[in-house]
């Protein structure tokens, strides 16, 4: 079961990953990728193993429970990914003092995210 649990993830993070890169149009190297990738990954499989599972089971996991905190996460992510080009030189760099001021945050929030994530993995396979 566990096997199938990290194929699943696996799976949802590579595609919703590849999905971030084409839809929201943010590409900024392949170690960005590997953030969002594991940001793709380690949620949709901690929420798939703390989630009532439903749907139909595919070789012993349920994937729609992972797939639909997928969903969630790419939301939330694309709500707050900037869509348009700045207009002019003062937003532009307006937009970058903003980003490396909030770059810090983002960076401690995510690790506490990845950090949490593990955690709750580890103890629903204990349990």
């Amino acid at each position: 079961m566990i096997v199938a649990d990290v194929i699943v993830a696996i799976v949802i993070g590579l595609v919703f990953a590849f999905l971030v890169y084409l839809l929201l149009d943010v590409s900024r190297g392949w170690l960005a990728w590997l953030v969002v990738f594991l940001l793709f990954m380690l949620l949709p499989w901690f929420g798939g193993l703390w989630l009532p599972p439903f749907g139909p089971p595919l070789f012993g996991a349920y994937w729609l429970p992972p797939v639909v905190i997928a969903v969630f996460v790419f939301l939330i992510l694309a709500a707050f990914t900037p869509t348009r080009p700045p207009r002019s030189r003062r937003e532009e760099v307006y937009r970058a003092r903003e980003a490396a001021a909030a770059g810090t945050t983002i960076s401690l929030f995510f690790w506490m995210l990845v950090i949490l994530a593990v955690a709750g993995i580890v103890v629903a396979y204990v349990i």
